[in-house]
């Protein structure tokens, strides 16, 4: 490996575009390190600070916004983990979105 080769530096979106590609055509950890002239440990540094994004994580949740008039609570969301969050003041959409996907 050639000095250039070991200081090549990536952006997040060059890495998660690797990452995801070593996924998609299935290749060894020995392999994907050995075509992008990478160490192992960098690889696997990349997995940390990147992990894959799951897809029902990115889909949408539907949440049911009973009136306010029936309850104290604005909404009740309930997460695929089986968590519950009430929110008990009107909100903008906005937050929601801050609050469910930091």
């Amino acid at each position: 490996m050639d000095k250039q080769a070991q200081h090549k530096r990536r952006t997040s979106s060059q890495i998660r575009k690797l990452l995801n590609k070593k996924e998609q055509e299935n290749l060894s950890v020995t392999e994907f390190c050995a075509t992008q002239q990478i160490h192992k440990a960098t690889y696997y540094n990349w997995l940390k600070k990147y992990p894959p994004i799951r897809e029902s994580s990115t889909k949408f949740i539907p949440i049911e916004m009973p009136a306010i008039a029936d309850t104290a609570i604005f909404a009740e969301i309930e997460m695929p983990t089986g968590t519950i969050v009430r929110i008990h003041a009107r909100v903008e959409p906005t937050y929601l979105k801050e609050l469910l996907y930091p």
